[in-house]
């Protein structure tokens, strides 16, 4: 199997499509590929507000401290409903 960078986008669509019918059956397959939306919107204005110039180690960065933030919220509250 060659790398997804030298796939032509017809092999990487018939491979899509393949393991969509494969996983998914041919009906479900069919009502995904039907159900998926482009989306709307400028995204690379949204990602230049939401993420300004922040460099790919300061993003992840932010999102470790956020897991261990969610984490330590989820453990606290696991304490408390054991201690009610």
């Amino acid at each position: 199997m060659r790398k997804n960078g030298s796939m032509s986008d017809y092999e990487i669509r018939r491979r899509g499509w393949d393991a969509l019918a494969r996983e998914l059956g041919l009906e479900g397959a069919t009502r995904f590929l039907m159900s998926y939306s482009g989306g709307v919107g400028d995204y690379v204005s949204e990602r230049r507000h939401w993420f300004g110039k922040l460099s790919v180690s300061e993003l992840a960065s932010q999102v470790r401290s956020t897991e261990q933030t969610l984490q330590t919220s989820a453990g606290a509250a696991r304490s408390r409903r054991r201690a009610a």
